[in-house]
């Protein structure tokens, strides 16, 4: 039997970050919403996620470089994702 995964979604717009949970509810019995970087980082030191989805232009960080302090908390997988269609193809650089 898989054990569950624990994923945390990681969005300013709290309407995205509910939709999120929304379209993944089913695929796992724990996905937390959290709206600020500073959030995710208090998160991610109690409960280690196994996945992130991450917003990359959050209010109080910028996706990237929350992804290497949230990597350097505990090893998880990291997905970037935006909901900003101004954004097109982003071609930041990720550490």
């Amino acid at each position: 039997m898989l054990e569950p995964v624990k994923v945390l979604v990681v969005d300013d717009v709290v309407l995205v970050g509910r939709t999120v949970q929304r379209m993944l509810r089913g695929m796992s019995d724990t996905i937390d919403v959290v709206e600020t970087g500073a959030e995710a980082l208090e998160r991610h030191r109690r409960i280690h996620y196994d996945v992130i989805l991450l917003d990359i232009n959050l209010t109080d960080a910028t996706g990237p470089l929350l992804a290497v302090r949230l990597q350097s908390v505990w090893p998880t997988r990291i997905a970037l994702m935006s909901a900003d269609p101004e954004l097109g193809g982003w071609d930041g650089e990720v550490l």
